[in-house]
C-alpha cells in the first residue's frame, strides 16, 4: 500500500474516532474513544517514523 494512502486512511480513522468521542454520552464511552484515538495517533506516528527511516537509509547509501 502506498504511504500516502496509508496516511489518508489513518487520518480518516482519527476523524471517525474524534466524532465518536464527541458523541460519547458517558465517561466510559469517552475513555474508550480516547483510547482508540490515541491508538490511531500512535499508529500514524509509527508509520511516519518508518517512512523517515527509509528515506534516511536511502539518503546515506
Amino acid at each position: 500500500m502506498d504511504f500516502r494512502q496509508e496516511l489518508t486512511e489513518l487520518i480518516h480513522q482519527i476523524q471517525e474516532e474524534s466524532e465518536t468521542f464527541q458523541k460519547a454520552a458517558t465517561p466510559e464511552e469517552e475513555i474508550e474513544a480516547l483510547n482508540e484515538l490515541a491508538d490511531s495517533f500512535l499508529m500514524g506516528t509509527q508509520k511516519v517514523r518508518e517512512q523517515l527511516d527509509r528515506f534516511q537509509d536511502r539518503r546515506w547509501r
